[in-house]
């Protein structure tokens, strides 16, 4: 993907473009998704409504609250790995995944390869210490994983709400 910057073109890096595929793909597997839908789940799986808070909750940890050294902010950390179990309607984890996307873009569309290389301390269970390089990539797969996930569930035909 080209980006226009003043009178310049910048070319985005390789792994930011592949990072705005997967959420082109994670949106792709929420399309008539249900609000109802979304509260659904199979067995210890957790509801597809839950997966995508947990989205905006490791894509805020990394690429905001890791550039800027600061904690992860309260409304995400309730979809963190350690978090307990909820079950949130759709349209509101949307809305914070996009906030989080957004937020997340003004560092990952300006990032070169330079940047790929400094080091962040992502504050997640335990803080991690690595390039943004090596977090983007562990993002993108994490992402996969997750949109696999949210796939299967919609497959299998969970019929089922969670309890919390």
């Amino acid at each position: 993907m080209v980006l226009a910057s003043g009178n310049r073109v910048l070319r985005m890096h390789t792994l930011v473009e592949v990072q705005h595929l997967t959420r082109k793909e994670l949106l792709r597997g929420l399309v008539g998704l249900s609000d109802e839908d979304a509260c659904r789940s199979a067995g210890r799986i957790n509801p597809n409504g839950w997966i995508v808070g947990h989205l905006s909750w490791l894509e805020h940890a990394i690429f905001v609250a890791g550039p800027r050294c600061s904690e992860v902010e309260p409304e995400y950390r309730v979809f963190a790995m350690d978090s307990p179990p909820s079950i949130p309607r759709l349209g509101e984890v949307i809305v914070l995944w996009h906030a989080a996307c957004e937020v997340a873009d003004v560092w990952l569309n300006a990032a070169t390869e330079k940047n790929m290389l400094e080091l962040f301390t992502v504050p997640i269970i335990e803080p991690l210490l690595e390039n943004a390089g090596t977090l983007l990539a562990r993002n993108i797969f994490h992402d996969w994983c997750h949109i696999d996930e949210i796939s299967a569930i919609r497959q299998i035909g969970v019929t089922t709400p969670r309890s919390s």
